[in-house]
């Protein structure tokens, strides 16, 4: 054989190859992790690559009643105006995915949902519900709704850098660009499309091999034991959270939590004279609730609820870690989905079971279905 035509056949060998590992990869593991054709799943999975922990669902509606946009909001009454980050706007996905939505049937109150103002019009994904706060104040748009409450939500993980080290309670900003739905930033649950040839293949690999040496390969995930099943997947044992969450533990001192509050103090006080009732909703962090299941846990211990729960506060204090741990103590699986960072349908409807606002007559929740 002549040489031309044994580098062709060794050329033409790997090519198949090539192909081959990626191919037979993309269709039986990433493919189902790295979009959503077969997928509407959370992100934790694919950034971590554990496709055990995979929990497909389907987007489904089944309350009675629903919370409204901003951009569909036609200047009618509201009780309630909610503004938060993820978990306010695409949270997990699945079942009745707005927490607002059980809001909303439960206490029986109609339901605005404000995304976050884009500070800068460059911006494309900024992450400070509490500045948005200050800003809808300042600028006089929630004088204009006149709801009967806010709910500020923000993820524990970042709820210190945004509240407590915000110093700028002034700020403010055209109130025609702070009217305008189009100026607040929106969120995409969806994922880019991408080739069956990637990088994702060979990562699924490596990441799958590191696992035998570090909970955390990707940097990004970070995966636990835990002593009891809580989840409805394969990896039933296994939590996966953002890295994150543990990190982030370092910056909630009693100094911080006491400066989170005074702002949010103060901000009550501003809506309290527009006939406002101000509501805090920290969003429990996913490493923070399952922590005390994990085996051998050797990260800290989180004490955000532990430090705020004692002190005064002029606005509505909702304690979500409070409510949804006696659940996970009973062994209720899948008050977090396991693939994702937020809280599933279950979460939004035990918090709005226990915490009730007032308005016009409640609505009960359907019989129960599919739950995904």
């Amino acid at each position: 054989m002549n040489p031309y035509k044994r580098y062709s056949l060794l050329l033409l060998l790997v090519l198949l190859l090539f192909l081959g590992f990626h191919g037979l990869t993309w269709k039986l593991v990433t493919e189902d992790i790295l979009t959503n054709n077969n997928y509407d799943g959370g992100d934790q999975v694919r950034l971590g690559y554990v496709p055990e922990s995979r929990l497909p669902r389907r987007i489904s509606f089944d309350l009675p009643r629903r919370h409204t946009s901003f951009k569909e909001y036609r200047g009618e009454p509201v009780d309630v105006v909610t503004i938060g980050d993820s978990f306010s706007n695409v949270c997990g996905m699945g079942r009745n995915y707005y927490y607002q939505d059980y809001l909303a049937t439960l206490s029986g109150v109609s339901v605005l949902n404000i995304g976050i103002f884009k500070v800068d019009p460059k911006d494309t994904f900024v992450l400070n519900p509490f500045e948005t706060l200050v800003i809808l104040t300042n600028a006089g748009l929630l004088e204009k709704i006149r709801p009967r409450y806010v709910i500020l939500e923000s993820a524990v993980r970042y709820s210190i850098a945004r509240i407590a080290d915000f110093t700028d309670l002034g700020s403010t900003a055209d109130p025609a660009l702070v009217a305008d739905p189009g100026h607040y930033v929106t969120y995409n649950g969806r994922v880019p499309d991408m080739s069956f040839i990637n990088d994702g293949n060979m990562k699924y690999y490596w990441y799958r091999f590191r696992y035998r040496f570090t909970d955390h390969p990707s940097g990004w995930i970070t995966v636990k034991e835990l002593s009891r099943p809580l989840f409805s997947v394969r990896n039933e044992r296994h939590l996966l959270f953002f890295t994150d969450d543990a990190d982030s533990i370092a910056r909630v001192t009693p100094d911080a939590v006491r400066r989170l509050n005074a702002n949010l103090n103060e901000m009550a006080r501003r809506l309290r004279r527009l006939g406002i009732e101000l509501c805090f909703m920290p969003a429990v962090d996913k490493y923070d609730l399952y922590s005390r299941f994990i085996v051998a846990n050797n990260l800290p211990e989180n004490r955000f609820f532990d430090e705020l729960r004692p002190l005064a506060k002029e606005y509505r204090f909702i304690d979500t870690k409070g409510i949804l741990l006696p659940a996970l103590e009973l062994g209720e699986r899948d008050i977090f989905y396991p693939d994702d960072s937020h809280w599933s349908w279950k979460a939004s409807q035990l918090i709005f079971e226990n915490v009730r606002f007032g308005g016009g007559a409640a609505t009960g929740l359907p019989e129960e279905r599919a739950r995904r």
